[in-house]
């Protein structure tokens, strides 16, 4: 477990770091597999206008 729980944390650093065109490809996934925008919008960074953009 913790293993694992290191890597979404390195991989939540690696999106906050990314390029916006790389955190909006990866919240798309996000969503696609059923993610909480709150969610997505904590792990990728991505400003509220962009998650609300990916919703419609």
């Amino acid at each position: 477990l913790a293993g694992k729980q290191l890597i979404e944390i390195g991989e939540q650093i690696g999106v906050k770091q990314g390029s916006k065109n790389e955190k909006i490809k990866t919240a798309r996934k996000m969503f696609q597999k059923g993610f909480e925008p709150k969610l997505v919008k904590e792990m990728t960074g991505l400003p509220d206008k962009e998650i609300k953009k990916l919703l419609q």
